[in-house]
């Protein structure tokens, strides 16, 4: 238990006015988790993040000053697939049009927002934690998404519901690199046959991912334990 995957280069680099991460969970329980972060607690953090109750289950995008939108509510029930989609826009003049977050195609606008929400990405970004808050300077307060990953893609736009609604294809999914293309920042599609983990896209190549392990068994590794269709971390 206690295993993340780790991009040691992070996809949303600093300056990034926009953005758009996607991706498809299936958790083994209803017990809350970190779902990824980037940069520490109040300086660049970005992150999913979802710690003892479900009241405090929110979305960050800060620079230099927390800002979170909280949904109020833990939206992902266990053994069932979900897909994710945090948009992103720095040119936008207000905090419900600068972050928002979809469950299954639908934008979540039950819950609250705090903070000033920058207009680009901070300075401190690597690495990026996938099932993690990981130990960019916040410690791992939360406990470790346990469950399955897949079809991990990040954008430099911001998504339109009908793009979102594409990925979401009615709940069947459709491969995200097939999606705004030309803005394609990253993707990951846990399709391989080997155990390694591999940039999927044609554009910048990042860093492969490895799983880090905090049980103490110094098991970290280059090869994430995956099927060929997904990532699992428990």
């Amino acid at each position: 238990s206690g295993d993340y995957i780790v991009l040691a280069k992070s996809p949303l680099q600093s300056g990034l006015t926009q953005f758009t991460i996607n991706y498809w969970m299936e958790a083994d329980t209803t017990s809350f988790a970190s779902h990824f972060q980037q940069g520490s607690s109040g300086n660049d953090l970005i992150g999913h993040l979802c710690s003892a109750n479900a009241s405090n289950c929110e979305i960050y995008i800060s620079d230099g000053g927390l800002a979170y939108y909280q949904l109020g509510n833990y939206p992902y029930s266990a053994d069932t697939w979900h897909m994710v989609t945090i948009v992103f826009d720095g040119t936008q003049s207000t905090a419900n049009d600068r972050a928002k977050i979809y469950v299954d195609g639908t934008q979540h606008t039950g819950g609250s927002y705090s903070g000033t929400f920058p207009t680009a990405v901070g300075g401190t970004v690597d690495p990026f934690h996938m099932g993690a808050r990981g130990s960019n300077g916040y410690g791992m307060g939360d406990d470790t998404y346990d469950g399955i990953y897949d079809e991990w893609a990040f954008w430099s736009v911001p998504l339109t519901q009908a793009n979102i609604n594409s990925l979401y294809n009615s709940g069947s999914a459709v491969a995200s690199n097939t999606v705004e293309t030309s803005n394609l920042i990253a993707y990951y599609d846990f399709e391989q046959t080997s155990t390694t983990l591999e940039h999927q896209s044609t554009v910048t190549t990042y860093s492969d991912p490895y799983i880090e392990d905090t049980s103490g068994q110094n098991n970290d590794s280059e090869n994430p334990a995956i099927t060929t269709t997904t990532a699992t971390t428990n």
